[in-house]
């Protein structure tokens, strides 16, 4: 058997982004859509986890570049 593709799976890299936001992202996705899932509405949750995407992803626009973006990725 391989153990190449094993390794793979926890092997780390050198994260592309500072750890502080990476975590913060993950904290911003889990709790909106664990809000969305508390409230019974799954769709509001999926939303929320999409803007803490667009936190990590576009960090460096404004507030209203980031929502342009969430929209435009939302209508695709």
């Amino acid at each position: 058997m391989n153990q190449a593709p094993l390794w793979e799976v926890f092997h780390l890299n050198a994260a592309p982004a500072p750890w502080r936001r990476l975590w913060g992202t993950g904290l911003t996705t889990l709790v909106g859509l664990s809000a969305g899932l508390a409230l019974g509405h799954l769709s509001w949750g999926v939303w929320a986890f999409m803007g803490g995407f667009t936190s990590l992803y576009v960090h460096d626009q404004p507030y209203r570049a980031r929502a342009a973006t969430l929209a435009a990725v939302s209508r695709a």
